[in-house]
């Protein structure tokens, strides 16, 4: 029995000798390194395929645990729900690397897919009263501002900017964003926005890759459509028509934000602190305001009698809520 347990402790010893010596010789896995450590030890490891993977985000829809793990996906973009999240971790984190993925929710006026969380009007709705102190208390701080209290990611717009779609708009993403205002964290598309150049939407497709990648967009909201994305990039490096410092100025950004969200540390989510906090009724009557503001006819473009009986609102938008509050 005495030799059974100095074999066991000698086992127990040598697989923290061994562990501690991994730690040792991948600086990546050890959090007390310089963050710029960290990052360069883990990007000299990493395969161009490895490095695609980082750029992509796949919708759930198209997510298994295996998929992460076989196509290194960096970000998995879904409305939530912890177990299912970690699910798709283990995935990744099986990897030869173990990078975690980051988890996105595409919360542009609330999360719906949260139970109980309040639902706000769109920007655009925020707007139409024409209260720039109403739409400041949703909107933010200018972008200069947040950047410099150090956001982590900022997603291009579908919109186009003197005729240019943002999504392809160097100046704007690269020139200005990067190099003027010193963005530090990574750009995102929005959902397939890469598809969305040309008209028909997703024609030419490896010219759609060229153009966003090349613009400085860093991670691709590609839907279900990953295969495509990370083969056409993986063909537009080899070729040379983007040049791999791009991808790797792309992935060190990416690596960057996880590594200062310690997602490497706490890879497992398993905080339900903030949960109490969804609904509050102070964020609901503050909704319920804006939403009336926002609903409201301006009588210099519809000119209405006081006494009018009855009004007919016939368009789509007259019985449905979710419109109505700017969905």
């Amino acid at each position: 029995m005495a030799i059974l347990s100095q074999r066991v402790f000698m086992i127990l010893v040598i697989c923290c000798c061994a562990t501690f010596a991994e730690c040792m010789t991948m600086k990546y896995k050890d959090p007390t390194q310089p963050l710029r450590i960290r990052i360069n030890d883990l990007m000299l490891r990493m395969t161009l395929e490895e490095k695609i993977g980082q750029m992509t985000q796949i919708d759930k829809s198209a997510a298994t645990p295996d998929v992460m793990k076989n196509y290194f996906i960096g970000s998995l973009l879904s409305g939530g729900g912890i177990d299912m999240v970690n699910e798709f971790q283990k995935g990744s984190l099986s990897t030869r690397l173990a990078i975690p993925m980051m988890h996105g929710n595409d919360d542009v006026n609330g999360n719906s897919n949260a139970f109980g969380a309040t639902i706000f009007s769109q920007n655009l709705a925020l707007e139409e009263p024409r209260d720039p102190e109403l739409a400041m208390k949703k909107i933010g701080a200018p972008y200069h501002d947040v950047i410099r209290k150090g956001i982590a990611t900022i997603k291009v717009s579908y919109a186009s900017w003197n005729g240019v779609k943002k999504h392809q708009n160097k100046e704007l993403v690269t020139g200005l964003l990067k190099n003027k205002l010193t963005f530090k964290g990574f750009v995102i598309s929005d959902f397939m926005g890469i598809d969305m150049i040309t008209g028909p939407a997703h024609a030419d497709y490896t010219y759609l890759i060229e153009q966003r990648v090349g613009a400085g967009i860093d991670m691709i909201m590609v839907g279900n459509n990953y295969k495509e994305f990370m083969d056409g990039l993986t063909t537009l490096v080899k070729k040379k028509v983007i040049p791999i410092r791009r991808i790797n100025d792309a992935v060190r950004r990416i690596l960057r934000v996880k590594f200062i969200l310690g997602l490497f540390e706490n890879r497992l989510n398993t905080d339900l602190s903030n949960a109490e906090n969804l609904g509050e009724q102070v964020e609901r009557q503050n909704q319920q305001d804006m939403a009336m503001q926002a609903m409201c006819i301006d009588q210099s473009m519809i000119p209405l009698r006081k006494r009018t009986a009855r009004i007919l609102a016939a368009p789509t938008h007259a019985d449905n809520n979710g419109n109505q509050c700017g969905r």
